[in-house]
């Protein structure tokens, strides 16, 4: 079994083009110009508005597949946000720690301290 996932653009006939509507008008009313300074200033063709100038759309199947691949895709970049989610949690975890870990050490290296000031003071009064 083939799936035909595109097909040729049927609103610009596989060309990617489109003639202006307004242009259409001017050549409606002048069939044969010769003086075009009463002409359409925009441009006298453009990008086809379904296709987007690819010359090719989705056939039903092509979207059908489109919509997994973008459900897949959802699901993928969902999982590999909360990934990082955790891992940023656990830089945050390891972060707390090391933090808690310099504050016993302040609080150990300042007991110390005042220890050795109460010693001090105690052999000073001898």
């Amino acid at each position: 079994m083939t799936l035909i996932l595109q097909e040729p653009c049927k609103t610009c006939q596989g060309c990617g083009l489109v003639s202006s509507s307004a242009w259409k008008d001017w050549y409606a009313a002048n069939p044969r110009p010769t003086d075009f300074t009463t002409a359409p200033t925009e441009p006298e063709e453009l990008w086809c508005i379904e296709c987007e100038g690819s010359v090719k759309v989705l056939t039903e199947d092509g979207q059908a597949v489109a919509a997994l691949i973008n459900h897949i895709t959802a699901d993928q970049n969902h999982y590999q946000d909360s990934a990082a989610m955790r891992r940023e949690e656990a830089a945050s975890r390891r972060e707390q720690s090391r933090n808690r870990e310099m504050d016993d050490l302040r609080r150990t290296i300042e007991q110390e301290r005042w220890d050795r000031e109460a010693l001090e003071r105690k052999l000073a009064r001898r």
